[in-house]
């Protein structure tokens, strides 16, 4: 079976797959139009971050600088993830991850409506600068 197909198998069960593990997509609330935008999903996979949603315009993905006191004009845009698959139901959008590490403690995807309205925040499961870079920059470690 194709990783593509195991994938798919994975979000019609409610699951999303990251790092090689499972992890519990939240559940979408029910009684909400099918037609609302919404972020169901965020993970990092082969060199890639890929969201999935349904009915997004629009889906960035950010990073939290170390420090305290950051707020969300300083979060970094790490860039605008690009639709690369959907239906009516389901839509996958990727963004390459850096090449290089870049001093971040936490990453997440901000998913956007058609009218900009705001579908939802969804952070990497890593919180931490090791972490982060044993995720998505184990070839940088020494």
């Amino acid at each position: 079976m194709s990783r593509n197909a195991v994938i798919a198998l994975a979000i019609g069960a409610g699951l999303v797959i990251a790092a090689g593990s499972l992890y519990l997509s939240p559940a979408p609330a029910s009684g909400l139009p099918a037609s609302r935008a919404e972020l169901i999903g965020f993970t990092v996979m082969e060199s890639n971050f890929v969201a999935l949603g349904r009915g997004l315009s629009k889906v960035e993905v950010r990073a939290v600088p170390p420090g305290t006191g950051a707020g969300g004009s300083e979060y970094a845009l790490l860039g605008e993830a690009k639709l690369t698959a959907g239906t009516s139901t389901l839509q996958t959008w990727t963004l390459a991850v850096p090449d290089h590490p870049m001093p971040a403690t936490q990453i997440f995807a901000r998913g956007f409506g058609p009218s900009g309205m705001d579908a939802g925040v969804i952070f990497l499961p890593y919180s931490g600068m090791a972490a982060l870079y044993d995720a998505l920059w184990p070839q940088a470690l020494p």
